[in-house]
């Protein structure tokens, strides 16, 4: 397990399919695994029991404090920038998975297997960069 790290003011949606925007109970970070808490609001997801996961969870798009809206990917392609070497080295169609951190993203399922989506390649240059392809 290797947690995928990037800069959350890099992430960029690319082309989002399936979303839901709520209010975020917690301060939420772009690129952040979320869920729906009892009250309707997004707060971090999280792979370390089901509970921490929910019955679905989603992507966040952007960076929010509490009470403010925010729009949570579940179908579509994020450009997570700059992201961690771990990323970087993965293949191509790799999963990447929740994490057993609140929030988080990982390159190995968590305790629970929640796969977030898979490594596409996206062509704005002449070689190829590395997205994620959400379908959650």
């Amino acid at each position: 397990m290797s947690a995928i790290t990037f800069t959350a003011s890099q992430v960029r949606v690319v082309e989002m399919t399936e979303q839901a925007t709520a209010p975020a109970a917690v301060a939420i970070t772009a690129g952040q695994t979320i869920k729906f808490d009892t009250t309707g609001k997004w707060i971090l997801a999280d792979a370390s029991d089901i509970a921490g996961l929910g019955l679905r969870c989603a992507v966040a798009i952007r960076s929010v404090a509490i009470s403010e809206a925010l729009t949570g990917m579940y179908q579509g392609v994020l450009d997570l920038g700059i992201a961690s070497t771990d990323f970087a080295a993965l293949a191509y169609d790799a999963g990447v998975y929740a994490s057993d951190t609140a929030g988080g993203l990982d390159t190995a399922a968590g305790t629970v297997s929640r796969l977030v989506g898979t490594v596409v390649p996206g062509w704005a240059n002449t070689t190829a960069d590395k997205l994620l392809r959400v379908k959650l």
